[in-house]
Formats: structure tokens, sequence, C-alpha cells
């Protein structure tokens, strides 16, 4: 991608072709593409593009767009071969030319100015959380009081997220881990968490406008019953059984909050008082079965689990999925699942993270036995190291991905690697129900789900 505003140029349809690095200039809810920003990977992209009749299509021309080639294998240093007498040739003998050493003020500024870029990512990613975290608290305050302009004030912050997502060319993952349990902060980012994963969830299972309308509302608002909960009532953990207990009920005091508030659809309401409800009839709060519950109610409540298993940061949210894949997979269908792994598992190489450890990194590598746990390199909590540190997150359990920061507006040549860094925006195909088989190669981690098999590099 170019910052340069000149490097795009409009075009159609029939201009496309893949490899090209496109921008949609279109809300996030005209498109059925995860991300307005990527590069085309099939001809059916270009295909949908056509079809839903795109105006605002623009593709990048500058080279930094150009797809970087692969690496090629570094040539292994071989000894003169030697002449049929036994005797080194005067041309196998001859010294490789010598490389002039680098020029010591020009490795100083560039070492400064990707220590500027790298500062520049975390930054960027602490204002968009905060302004996230301080919308997402204030929308739950209005909720909670049962004001009359709440659902005004929830369409606002809705687009405000659905807004990051479609400009972000960087995953996006949750926030509400890495705050404490029990606390007001996480309760407000369980909704903000939910419209991310959610949104995703829906554009890959193809759903129109008006349904990703209801389902990312709802999915705002799922929790705010949590609000009306004792204070000394301990949040739900995994495996910690709710029935019984006032837990139990907080959907349904989620859906009469939302009819005091006034101004939500009947759909929205229906969603979040059925979000805990599953097909068994095992669900909350009140048992429903099959084609009782509304079928988007399933999505957030995937979410909704995985985010209890993960709540503290004491699990990464990718390692609390590979843990309640299957059990997830059985209680709230296969594609619902799946398409939660993808959406949580996209972690493209060359993306900027952060780790537990409150360091900033960036995606080397991806670990195919291991898709979970790439490699990185790490530039220290205070963005204190010169040079960066290798690590093989699959070699370091105390070590995991928090987050994928919002680097969007870095330059381009930051992501310039030998796989495709973009985001994965194909459309949804929702007849792709079963994960891709385990290559065989990889059966010593057959203790794993095939939650690992999910495409983690965005190719």
């Amino acid at each position: 991608m170019s910052s340069d505003p000149h490097a795009w140029e409009s075009a159609e349809a029939g201009d496309l072709k893949v490899g090209d690095y496109i921008r949609i200039d279109h809300r996030w809810f005209d498109h059925p593409f995860e991300r307005r920003m990527f590069r085309i990977t099939a001809e059916k992209e270009i295909a949908t593009i056509r079809d839903i009749e795109l105006t605002r299509v623009f593709v990048d021309r500058s080279p930094a767009a150009e797809p970087a080639p692969e690496a090629a294998a570094p040539a292994v240093a071989q000894e003169p071969a030697p002449s049929p007498e036994g005797v080194v040739t005067e041309e196998a003998a001859a010294p490789a030319e010598s490389v002039p050493p680098p020029d010591p003020a020009v490795e100083a500024a560039r070492e400064a100015a990707i220590l500027a870029a790298h500062r520049e990512a975390l930054d960027a990613a602490k204002a968009r959380d905060q302004v996230t975290r301080e919308r997402a608290q204030q929308t739950l305050g209005m909720l909670s009081a049962g004001q009359q302009d709440s659902a005004i004030a929830v369409a606002g912050f809705v687009d405000f997220l659905v807004a990051i997502l479609n400009n972000s060319t960087t995953p996006l993952a949750p926030m509400s881990p890495a705050a404490p349990r029990n606390s007001s902060v996480r309760l407000a980012l369980l909704g903000s968490d939910a419209v991310w994963l959610c949104g995703v969830i829906g554009k890959r299972m193809g759903l129109g406008r008006d349904e990703l309308r209801a389902l990312t509302h709802a999915a705002m608002v799922h929790a705010v019953g949590l609000t009306r909960m004792p204070p000394n009532l301990p949040e739900e953990a995994p495996g910690v059984k709710v029935r019984g207990t006032r837990l139990a009920d907080y959907p349904s005091y989620s859906a009469l909050l939302l009819k005091q508030c006034g101004g939500f659809p009947a759909d929205v309401v229906r969603i979040v008082g059925e979000h805990r409800e599953r097909p068994d009839g095992s669900g909350l709060p009140r048992g429903l079965k099959g084609d009782q519950i509304h079928p988007h109610a399933l999505i957030i409540g995937a979410v909704r689990e995985l985010l209890i298993c993960c709540a503290g940061s004491t699990t990464a949210p990718a390692v609390a999925l590979a843990k309640i894949y299957k059990a997830l997979r059985e209680s709230h269908g296969t594609p619902i699942v799946n398409h939660l792994v993808a959406a949580l598992l996209l972690i493209p190489v060359g993306t900027y993270v952060q780790l537990s450890d409150g360091s900033l990194a960036r995606v080397m590598r991806i670990n195919e036995a291991a898709r979970l746990s790439p490699v990185v390199e790490s530039f220290g909590s205070n963005m204190e190291l010169r040079t960066p540190v290798i690590i093989d997150l699959a070699q370091n359990q105390k070590l995991f991905i928090v987050r994928a920061l919002d680097t969007s507006r870095l330059p381009p040549q930051m992501f310039r690697t030998v796989r495709n860094t973009s985001a994965d925006a194909r459309p949804p195909h929702p007849e792709a129900e079963l994960p891709p088989a385990p290559d065989p190669q990889d059966s010593g981690t057959a203790a794993e789900p095939a939650a690992m098999d999910a495409q983690a590099s965005g190719a």
C-alpha cells in the first residue's frame, strides 16, 4: 500500500487482476469484504466487486504495492573445485569482490527511522485503544442507567468500531482479556470486542447489511445485564456452573434494559436475550432449543464463551479458542466456530503485535505445526532494543500475543515481507464448513484441535 495519494488510480472490475492491491471507498456495511484495503488473491473477489457494482474502487500502482518476491535460497559456500590434476584453477582461486563497509551515519539514520516507526505503531495502538475504552465505558453507563438516547449512542459507537475494522490493515485482537476480571473496564470492552469478532464472522457467513447491523448492535449491548448483578458476585469463569445462580439471568436483564431505554429493534432485543441459549436446550436462561433460538444469537454466544475463557489475560485468546474449539463446535455449530477461528487467528507475517510481557514485536514467520505461536522479532517493552530479539513463541510457553496493533497509518515499506501481508479480505464462503485437513507431517501436534490449521498467514 502507498501513502502517496497520487498512487491510487480509479478502477473498474474489468481493470483488476489477481495481485493488485486495492482500496474500496465504501462503508463497511456496503461491501462483503472484511477490510477495505487488501490484495486480490482470487478471481472470485473481482467477480464479487463486479456483481455488487462497487463504484469507488481504487488500485495502488506504486512499486511499493507490488507483491514481494519469494526470498531466494542463500547460496551455500563451496570449496573451490579442484582441476583434474588436483590443482585449484586460477578462476576458482580468484577472491570474491570486496564489499565496502556500510556508512555508519547512513546505518544510524536507518535504525533511527525504524525505531521511530515502531514507536508510531505502539502510540497509534495505544491511542486507538484509549478512545475505544472511553467510549465503551460511556456507552455502557448510558445503557445501565436506562437513558432514552442510548440506542443512538450505541449506533454511533458501532459505526466507530466498524470504521476501525474497515480501515485497519491488520487483524484486531480482543481488548477485554487484558482488563482485570470483575472490572467495569472489562465489562465495557466485552461489547466492543464482540462487535469486531461478530462483524467479521457475519461477513464471512454472507449476512446482508440489515442482518449485520442487527448482529453488531446486539453484540455491543449483549453484556449490559451484568451491570445488574450483585457487586460481590464473581464473574463467570470456565468450568463454573452458572445454571441456578444469579448470573444465569443476565441475558434477560440485558433485554429488559434495552426495552427500558427504547429505540432498539425487536431483532436486537431478541438476539441479546437468547445469546446464551444452545440448540440442545442446555443454554440459559430459558433452555430454548433448535429453531426457537435466533441464529445470530449463537454467533454472539460463541464469542461470549471465548471471552469468558481468556478473561484477565490468563490465557491468550487464540489459545483459549483452541481449548474450547471442540465444545463450541458441538454446541454452536461447525460453521460459526470455523469462522470464529478465522476471525481470531488472522495474524499475517509483518503484523505488529503486543506480547504478554508488554513488548512490541513483529511477526516474522508462521510455525506451520503451531500456527498460534509464530516466530517474532521483539523490540523490548520500552523500545529499548536497538537490535531485535528473535523469539519462537512455540518454544516459549510463558509468552504469547495479546493483541495486534493498528498499523494502518504506517509507511508501506515496513510491511515488505516475502509473504503477502494484507489482511484476509476474501468474500465469505458459507459452504466451506469444515477446517482444512491437517498436514500428516504435523502428527506431533495431534493433541491440538483442528483450529490450529486455520490459515494464519492471510494469504
